[in-house]
């Protein structure tokens, strides 16, 4: 991916899947303390966030209060991982993803994972 200046959760991961709505899909900690619902350490490893290193997951509505979540990259990785073996594997595999290498959504993931490794 070129290096880009717009805040990452701008970006898009490919044609098609714009990264927020990948994002949007991980999902978050049943537990969230104030500090994780805030954005101000990672969602997933409590670790501390500095502005640049955070993923911003998306504003979300947790029992009726907004939440702001945010994580690192590895975090945002592993995530994504679990996500996409969930996503196109097993007996409720996608469909599209049992026929082919990979669906749009499984590309998306693929390309929020890499983001993470970087």
């Amino acid at each position: 991916m070129p290096h880009d200046t717009a805040p990452r959760s701008a970006r898009t991961v490919a044609v098609g899947i714009p990264t927020p709505e990948v994002l949007a899909l991980l999902p978050l900690p049943v537990e969230m303390t104030d500090l994780q619902q805030q954005g101000r350490i990672c969602v997933y490893g409590r670790k501390a966030l500095s502005t640049e290193a955070a993923v911003d997951l998306g504003e979300r509505r947790r029992d009726g209060v907004l939440v702001f979540p945010r994580a690192c990259q590895p975090c945002v990785s592993r995530a994504a991982m679990s996500v996409l073996l969930d996503h196109s594997s097993g007996p409720d595999a996608c469909t599209e993803c049992k026929r082919e290498p990979i669906c749009e959504f499984g590309r998306a993931l693929n390309r929020v994972i890499r983001m993470g490794q970087r």
